[in-house]
């Protein structure tokens, strides 16, 4: 049976295999992370699918605002509203369905009667809608 002092002194075969084990590990992840970078940058990272053409892919989803135009609110779709920044699928549903309720908006600044929009977000909002 082994003394305390035999069990307390370091077992230097099994602190060599462990380290050994790690430093392998890690070369190998190493490896591992290098290819994948290098075998992905000529691929792209998302492949376009060949079950439909890309023009009818374009045309079933709604586009977002380009850069320099601003987005109707009393036209856009849920999916162009989401577009905005800091609004997400509750609010663009609560927009949309404000829309129906009451009407068309005559201004920007209506659009805080929809609940969890207040000034600030109108103001946030600003420079990327119009009422038309």
């Amino acid at each position: 049976m082994p003394t305390d002092a035999e069990k307390a002194a370091p077992q230097p075969l099994a602190a060599a295999a462990k380290w050994g084990a790690i430093a392998v590990l890690g070369s190998v992840a190493i490896i591992a992370v290098t290819w994948v970078i290098l075998t992905n940058r000529t691929q792209p990272l998302i492949v376009p699918s060949t079950d439909r053409p890309a023009a009818s892919a374009d045309a079933e989803q709604p586009q977002a605002p380009t850069i320099g135009s601003l987005l109707d609110l009393n036209s856009a779709t849920a999916a162009q509203l989401e577009h905005l920044p800091g609004i997400g699928p509750a609010l663009a549903a609560r927009i949309i369905a404000d829309r129906t309720q009451h009407g068309p908006y005559a201004t920007v600044e209506q659009l805080d009667r929809v609940r969890g929009i207040g000034p600030k977000t109108v103001e946030k909002l600003r420079p990327h809608i119009t009422v038309k």
